[in-house]
């Protein structure tokens, strides 16, 4: 799995273990890359939804999740 969408890295460990209290930032392309190379996400607000629950905060280098779509990744999310 990749970090960005993992909550046992981003907030399990660095967060709760470690006890890291900053901002949480991807690495390039990897929100895109969980809808064209993991393939973990069908699209974008996927993608997003995954990466906010594992407690990404900052998506690099675009928006691709985290941009104009966030709102509808939201009402997704908060329908599960």
């Amino acid at each position: 799995m990749p970090i960005c969408s993992s909550k046992e890295i981003l907030t399990d460990l660095l967060r709760d273990d470690l006890g890291f209290d900053g901002p949480v930032v991807s690495d390039y392309t990897s929100v895109n890359f969980l809808t064209n190379k993991y393939f973990t996400a069908d699209d974008s607000t996927e993608a997003a939804i995954q990466c906010i629950t594992a407690g990404l905060d900052v998506e690099l280098p675009s928006q691709f999740g985290y941009g104009p779509n966030l709102r509808e990744a939201s009402k997704k999310w908060e329908s599960r």
